[in-house]
């Protein structure tokens, strides 16, 4: 019999036990390892995206751009398109003449590139920097530019290789955002909203931590130098966000010119180019209204792409408005189909030659302002397209300091907005220009399936959406003295259309003995009639249609009406406009 001791089963419990334990410390160490919270800090040049030691990554308004900056001799600029497109659209870049130009109130800024030097009104200014970087196509702005002439606030931090950039939108006076505070003395943020996510930055008490948005338990947020990730709800206090006012120091007022009493304008197609012709036209049309208190004839249009144009204007017609008590808004269109918007709007000389030539010669003649009727065409021949947007609103602000500097009133007349006209980008033209007119008809044209010229929700909806744009005393809505009689077949598809005066139609429709019924939809009066062996089918504009109108425009505090046109109107419209 052996006399080896068997192993105490106390013993082998314990060693069990204690392999147990370890596997347990190996597994938790795992666990942790892969499920716990990383130490790890990220890369911030990976992170942000930086390719090069002289980059930066910008947030404006909280949102990372795509864009860099690059800094320069101790100067971090900004790139021209990110300005444009999230800052201020007033710098324009224009190839015509190599340079950005930025419309102040009264005076054009020239900059040019890759010196010290830029031109204000034509007086040449030094810099201690160059305000303008062009390297190929590559076009930056400097920072501090951007600042001054914006009054956004940017803020850069040389150890994050960041940009801050506030900006206030247009549309607001001032913006709110909020600041978390910490509920300990420190927390972590992450580059993902999981403790697995590697850490952007351990922040502290001193740090002000921004909120984006939540996620669940996570809170999307950047620090005051533009870091951007997550950090965890039980870190900070989202019960005692602090809210801050974002305020933009805007260096330039932009004056406007606003008559004492509310607008009513007509326009008059004048169609003689004899000064005493069309004033007599005038005086006899105007004779059978009450209460217009603007005149707007059609005395010029551009007609080569080089800036020249067509006038018909006439002293004589002035004076003699004037002696009836109207000021006089010289329209000016780009009916041409042979001319190049895209060529005239793009070039700055073309431009200039056009301003200098009619804002001189409506001084000459005693005018009071200009209306600018620029209509569009989808190739730039004849109209303006998406691509003229920039151009033609340079053009409006080039227009609108020499009218500044001329007490001289500038209206631009507006398609009722739609997603495919935006490019007319109202909220610029309302800070530039004194009156922005909405023409609140042609909803159905000529070449267009049967329909109203100008139905109520349509009116409304083009009110309402510049509105969202425009102040209310700066808007003028436009009214059609005209009616579309629609010929359709038995099937009701348009064979041809006329545009016809208000009075012209009462009488078609009395010759036809047709039935009239009133369409609640559009608030206009309806009717399909037979007149001469044809069908035809008509969405009245008259004396109940103009009063829901001009309801709209008191309901709406407008700044007035405009009406299209002269003549056409019945005279029982002016008791409804005057009411």
């Amino acid at each position: 019999m052996s006399d080896k001791k068997k192993p105490n089963r106390t013993s082998v419990v314990v060693i069990v036990i204690v392999a147990i334990l370890m596997l347990g410390v190996c597994i938790g160490a795992v666990c942790y390892k892969l499920l716990g919270p990383v130490g790890t800090f990220v890369n911030l040049k990976v992170y942000l995206g930086l390719s090069s030691a002289d980059e930066y990554a910008i947030s404006v308004n909280m949102v990372q751009s795509s864009y860099k900056a690059k800094k320069y001799e101790d100067m971090v600029y900004l790139p021209l398109d990110m300005v444009v497109e999230s800052v201020d659209e007033r710098f324009y870049y224009d190839s015509s003449v190599g340079a950005i130009l930025y419309a102040m109130p009264t005076q054009l800024m020239t900059i040019y590139p890759n010196t010290a030097s830029y031109e204000v009104g034509g007086v040449s200014m030094d810099s201690y920097y160059c305000p303008f970087l062009l390297s190929g196509s590559d076009k930056y702005i400097a920072s501090s530019f951007v600042s001054e002439l914006s009054g956004c606030n940017i803020g850069i931090y040389d150890d994050e290789s960041t940009v801050v950039l506030w900006d206030v939108p247009d549309t607001l006076s001032e913006m709110e955002v909020s600041v978390l505070p910490l509920k300990g003395s420190s927390g972590t943020i992450r580059t993902q909203a999981t403790i697995r996510g590697s850490i952007v930055k351990n922040v502290t008490k001193d740090d002000v931590i921004y909120l984006i948005d939540t996620e669940d338990d996570w809170h999307l947020v950047m620090t005051d130098k533009g870091l951007h990730g997550y950090i965890k709800s039980s870190q900070v206090r989202a019960d005692a966000a602090q809210s801050v006012t974002m305020i933009n120091s805007a260096k330039y007022d932009y004056t406007n010119i606003s008559m004492d009493d509310d607008v009513v304008l007509v326009w008059h197609q004048v169609s003689s180019p004899d000064a005493a012709a069309q004033t007599e036209a005038m005086q006899s049309r105007i004779a059978n209204t009450s209460g217009v208190n603007v005149i707007s004839p059609t005395w010029y249009s551009l007609a080569a792409e080089e800036g020249y144009y067509s006038s018909t204007a006439s002293a004589q017609y002035v004076e003699a408005a004037h002696s009836m008590g109207l000021k006089v808004w010289a329209l000016v269109n780009n009916f041409n189909n042979e001319v190049n918007n895209y060529k005239f709007l793009t070039t700055y000389e073309y431009r200039q030659r056009f301003i200098k030539g009619i804002v001189g010669e409506v001084l000459s003649i005693g005018a009071d302002g200009i209306n600018i009727d620029f209509e569009a065409g989808s190739t730039g021949y004849g109209g303006i397209n998406k691509d003229c947007g920039p151009a033609f609103l340079q053009f409006l602000r080039e227009l609108s300091i020499e009218c500044r500097n001329n007490s001289l009133v500038l209206s631009v007349d507006n398609y009722v907005p739609m997603p495919y006209n935006m490019y007319y980008d109202r909220t610029e033209q309302g800070k530039i220009v004194d009156y922005v007119i909405v023409m609140g008809y042609d909803e159905h044209y000529a070449g267009s399936d049967a329909g109203s010229v100008a139905s109520y929700d349509f009116v409304k909806n083009g009110i309402v959406n510049t509105l969202a744009e425009v102040d209310a005393d700066r808007v003028i809505n436009a009214i059609p003295f005209y009616t579309r009689v629609y010929n359709i077949d038995e099937a009701g598809a348009v064979l041809s259309s006329e545009a016809k005066s208000m009075a012209g139609m009462n009488d078609m429709l009395s010759a036809a003995g047709a039935e009239i019924i009133w369409d609640d939809v559009t608030k206009q009066n309806y009717s399909q009639f037979i007149y001469e062996d044809l069908r035809y089918v008509v969405w009245l504009e008259n004396a109940q249609s103009v009063q829901w109108k001009m309801d709209l425009i008191e309901e709406y505090k407008l700044a007035g009406v405009a009406c299209w046109k002269l003549g056409l109107e019945t005279t029982d419209m002016w008791s409804i406009i005057n009411d």
